[in-house]
């Protein structure tokens, strides 16, 4: 709540020209932001609460809707059931899934090595080709 609160704080005081002065870097234009508020005001306080129980929109909403001008109490409350409802997700799947998870990590453990060693050597093979590369190019 902390979070989100402090999200919409931002996008109520630096909202729109924020995005438009810096919002590339973000991979965001005036486009982006016309749209996000086109949805704010189609979808409102349910689409917070909406979004607020959704892995991955949960951690944007609260920008825009700061920017969007949103009262913040509706807001407070929708994000706060949002949260709930993804919040008794996790512990619900975490509760049932406990059981399982010592026979999972076992099963698991070998493949994390595996897979550990194969990134460090494909950064180790990228490192060494660029270098290579390099090295060519500065002798010609």
């Amino acid at each position: 709540m902390l979070g989100s609160g402090g999200a919409y704080y931002l996008g109520l005081r630096l909202g729109r020209p924020f995005v438009l002065k810096w919002g590339r870097h973000l991979f965001l234009d005036e486009a982006d932001l016309d749209r996000a508020e086109r949805w704010f005001r189609k979808y409102g306080t349910a689409g917070v609460f909406l979004a607020s129980s959704v892995p991955g929109a949960r951690s944007i909403v609260a920008y825009p809707a700061g920017a969007g001008r949103m009262p913040f109490v509706p807001f407070l409350a929708a994000t706060f059931g949002g949260a709930v409802i993804w919040n008794t997700v996790l512990t619900v799947a975490g509760f049932y899934l406990y059981r399982g998870w010592r026979e999972f990590v076992d099963t698991f453990e070998l493949v994390d090595l595996v897979a550990l060693v194969a990134i460090l050597a494909g950064i180790g093979a990228w490192v060494y080709y660029n270098k290579r590369r390099k090295s060519r190019a500065t002798s010609t």
